[in-house]
């Protein structure tokens, strides 16, 4: 039996409605919204998301917020020991 969705896979279900375009976008999309994303807190590879901007970490249950569909922590997150730690910046 052959792929009948080979070009758009999981957007299949849309058949030759919406055009090629939105297909694709939304495959692209939809890989994001189901892919695994490293933890900026424990770096594993588990955070998923929970819901529309909100992400899981499933090692440490940590929650992120992010953007809708795609994890993308703020840089400044977390700071290592170091940097926190005010006898390092005295030093000098």
């Amino acid at each position: 039996m052959s792929k009948r969705t080979k070009k758009v896979g999981a957007a299949g279900w849309m058949g030759p409605r919406y055009g090629i375009r939105i297909r694709r976008r939304y495959l692209e999309v939809e890989q994001s919204r189901l892919q695994s994303y490293a933890c900026p807190k424990c770096s594993a590879v588990t955070v998923r998301r929970v819901g529309t901007g909100l992400f899981r970490c499933s090692r440490c249950e940590t929650t992120f917020a992010s953007e809708a569909y795609v994890f993308r922590p703020a840089p400044s997150i977390f700071r290592t020991e170091r940097e926190e730690s005010p006898s390092a910046e005295s030093k000098g």
